[in-house]
């Protein structure tokens, strides 16, 4: 037949496509981080220290002034698990 490439005929059906099931990613709040730096009794210069920002960042997250950066939970999550904060209550 003409127009037709040899390669076309011999290749696979292609497979459909996996979605990943993951669940929906949810901003932290300001209030939940300001709950979190409490329970974990650090002040905002000190978290602010801990996560190489400015403290008056921290203050803009807390005031709902800036959003949370979505990765935010899980560096504070790691902060935890690795002792550079004090165990929870």
């Amino acid at each position: 037949m003409l127009g037709q490439c040899a390669i076309n005929r011999t290749m696979p059906a292609k497979r459909p496509k996996r979605e990943l099931k993951r669940p929906p990613l949810r901003r932290m709040t300001g209030e939940e981080l300001r709950a979190w730096r409490l329970k974990h009794d650090l002040s905002q210069a000190e978290l602010a220290y801990l996560l190489g920002v400015r403290q008056n960042t921290i203050s803009r997250w807390e005031q709902g002034k800036r959003a949370v950066p979505l990765y935010l939970p899980l560096l504070l999550r790691f902060l935890e698990e690795h002792g550079f904060v004090a165990p929870q209550n």
